[in-house]
Formats: C-alpha cells, sequence, structure tokens
C-alpha cells in the first residue's frame, strides 16, 4: 500500500510546476499570483478533488522563510490530514522548496517526512 503523501510546496514561483503533480494527491501550495493561477486552472480541470484530493492554497507571509511558511501551516495540515480527519492519516508530508540562507552557502532543497 502507497503511502498517504501530502505536498506542501513552500516555493513562491512553482507555478506550472504544479501540474507535475499527480492529480487526487492533495498539495499545500502557497498562495502567490503565479501559483494561485495555475491551482486555480487545475482546479477547474479537476472538479472531482476535495480538500482530501486537491490543491489548497494557504496565505503567504512575505516576510516568512519557505521553513516558516511550512512550519506555520502544518498544524493546519495535520487537522485536515491527520487521524482527526482521515483513516487511515497521512504518513508522509513531502515539501518542496528551499532553505535560503544569508551568506555564501548556495540554497539546498529540502524535503520532510512525518
Amino acid at each position: 500500500m502507497e503511502p498517504y503523501r501530502v505536498y506542501v510546496v513552500v516555493d513562491r514561483d512553482f507555478g506550472e510546476n504544479l501540474t507535475a503533480i499527480d492529480p487526487g494527491v492533495p498539495v499545500w501550495i502557497v498562495d502567490t499570483p503565479v501559483n494561485r493561477a495555475v491551482a486555480e486552472r487545475l482546479r477547474k480541470q479537476r472538479p472531482h478533488e476535495n480538500h482530501l484530493t486537491g490543491i489548497t492554497t494557504f496565505r503567504d507571509w512575505n516576510s516568512s522563510t519557505p521553513e516558516d511558511l511550512f512550519v506555520s501551516e502544518l498544524d493546519m495540515i495535520d487537522l485536515h490530514h491527520g487521524s482527526h480527519s482521515s483513516d487511515p492519516p497521512y504518513t508522509v508530508v513531502e515539501v518542496v522548496g528551499r532553505y535560503h540562507y544569508s551568506g555564501n552557502q548556495d540554497p539546498i532543497p529540502f524535503s520532510s517526512a512525518r
């Protein structure tokens, strides 16, 4: 049995890359103009999806790092996909985005598992 996976996209410019995530897999994506446009288009193309299988946008706090965006949404994601709302509950969180460092270090991709 495949794990119940939830994608969390904290990349503010993810846009058309959203189409590469399989339909029917829950995605939480930061609400920016480029991300919202693609999310709204996909919602119209996939009217059968719901809050457990579709795309949810969440508020972008411009001053927040991608990590902070993820952490700030984790309780809400758990409420919607955890043991109180889903049977079985989610077991994997796939975070799409980048750590941002000050200084001379290059950004590195990150992901997380529950």
